[in-house]
């Protein structure tokens, strides 16, 4: 039924970064258009006061949602604490959602 209204959710990602080099950005990417298809700097996320960083999505209910974090490159995407690269985040969207995620640390910075 093409009449049919999609139902669109509210996701927020919040992201606390452990460890992040000043002038860095956040960026999310992942699997819809609303967060970059993909690509590592198409989507920033906003810095708030406290250091975190948010950003608010528009999508489609019953979506399956896969991302990442990098800071502009797959170079520098989002990496556990031993350095090893997480796989996507994953989400089912079902409905408004808020999402904490802790950065450990970032794949350019592992030495």
């Amino acid at each position: 039924d093409l009449s049919k209204k999609v139902s669109t959710c509210i996701i927020e990602i919040i992201v606390v970064p452990g460890n992040l080099p000043k002038k860095s950005t956040i960026y999310i990417t992942g699997n819809h258009p609303s967060i970059g298809n993909w690509q590592a700097d198409a989507v920033p996320l906003k810095e708030n006061p406290d250091g975190s960083w948010q950003g608010s999505f528009k999508i489609e209910d019953h979506y399956d949602l896969e991302y990442k974090l990098t800071r502009g490159s797959w170079e520098s995407e989002f990496v556990d604490k031993n350095g090893n690269v997480m796989p996507n985040n994953k989400l089912y969207i079902i409905n408004d959602t808020t999402i904490t995620i802790i950065v450990d640390n970032w794949k350019d910075l592992i030495n």
